[in-house]
């Protein structure tokens, strides 16, 4: 008998460190643990992954910074060759798993899924259709519009299962589409992000206390709350630095914002960036607004948790709810950023009120690591392969 295959359609994989590439590695080692057979097809060369071969389409990725119609281009180019590699797969005991965003990437490759009769699952992190509205990009009523969410029905109302990060994202999927919706978490690598020792707890984690935010600072990072804090922090905090961490086009704004307790750092591989959250005392998370920010919980919190150090959230999105009502941190309006402020002066202000904050995290940490997640998601792969 042939032995189950899982093919996994990604835009990004090792060695980029970004949110899909990570979540995906997680989930490709646990699957291949249980000794199911896994092959990656996605962006780049063809190169190793834990002693295995990735298979690249030899096309780049959308990168996130790119103009509008050049981002099209991007993934329809990279959907094209995914899908034509799709339509070589066989069909006999195999399951696709197609990730989206990019959504006209992962359209395509649903379509060539479609057309060989072969199972997939849609690993569905955001809902595009949603982002270009909420951006007033184009509006739901217009042709453009009415077609992306036709194609969104399309994508999801012939997958063997939809998977999401989110319980507010499953909670309107389930409600558009009216199908079953299963939640897997990003969660935190607890190999890489590890908590200083208990006896640590007494003092700051370095001479100088550290507010760490990192990752990707694009559309959705709310830059003018982020320097209110700054600034506000600056003139009301005891001495302090705020490290910043990762790239996008909003990271330039910081750094020209030359302020004396801010420091900025490029992307870098994840241990290292592991590394500097361990070292930090405060985790911080800032995002506008957005429709589509609201219902999000971002990996940078997770990774905050799997450090041991308490978040400070904006806005009171998914995450920043359960951070506040589990004792991991705080949340706030962005409208209220001078309470973020004084939440962090507080804090920074207090030895023993950090490692209250601190030992909060600690006790509930193991529920949120990524090898938890993906014990769920290979039982919905699992479930996929035997029909």
């Amino acid at each position: 008998m042939r032995q189950s295959h899982v093919y996994f359609f990604v835009s990004e994989f090792f060695p980029v460190q970004k949110a899909v590439s990570i979540r995906t590695q997680c989930f490709v080692r646990r699957l291949r643990s249980d000794g199911i057979e896994v092959r990656l097809i996605t962006s780049g060369r063809r190169r190793l992954f834990d002693g295995h071969i990735v298979h690249g389409v030899s096309a780049p990725p959308p990168a996130s910074t790119s103009e509008g119609v050049f981002r099209l281009f991007r993934e329809f180019w990279l959907g094209f060759l995914m899908g034509a590699r799709l339509l070589l797969i066989s069909r006999e005991r195999s399951v696709v798993v197609i990730s989206t965003p990019p959504f006209f990437m992962a359209g395509l490759c649903v379509l060539a899924a479609r057309l060989r009769r072969i199972p997939y699952v849609l690993d569905i992190r955001d809902r595009y259709p949603r982002v270009f509205f909420s951006l007033g990009l184009i509006s739901p009523g217009s042709l453009l519009g009415r077609l992306f969410l036709r194609l969104e029905l399309e994508m999801c109302a012939y997958a063997k299962h939809l998977v999401t990060v989110t319980y507010s994202l499953a909670s309107d999927l389930r409600a558009d589409f009216q199908c079953p919706v299963e939640v897997v978490r990003n969660g935190f690598d607890a190999d890489i992000f590890q908590p200083r020792s208990v006896p640590d707890l007494d003092s700051f984690a370095s001479s100088v206390p550290r507010v760490i935010t990192h990752g990707l600072f694009g559309r959705f990072f709310d830059v003018d709350t982020f320097l209110k804090i700054v600034r506000h922090c600056q003139a009301t905090c005891p001495p302090h630095e705020f490290l910043v961490v990762g790239y996008g086009p909003k990271i330039d704004i910081i750094a020209a914002s030359c302020l004396s307790n801010v420091a900025v750092l490029p992307a870098m591989p994840q241990r290292e960036v592991a590394q500097l959250v361990r070292d930090s005392d405060i985790g911080l998370s800032v995002h506008s607004s957005d429709p589509s920010m609201l219902g999000s919980f971002p990996v940078k919190v997770m990774e905050y948790i799997g450090a041991g150090i308490p978040s400070i959230v904006l806005p009171c999105s998914e995450a920043g709810m359960e951070v506040a009502e589990r004792g991991l941190g705080w949340s706030y309006d962005p409208r209220d950023w001078k309470l973020a402020s004084d939440c962090i002066a507080s804090l920074l202000g207090s030895a023993s009120k950090l490692r209250e904050a601190k030992q909060s995290v600690l006790s509930q940490r193991l529920q949120y690591t990524r090898d938890r997640q993906a014990d769920h998601f290979v039982s919905v792969v699992t479930s996929a392969l035997m029909g």
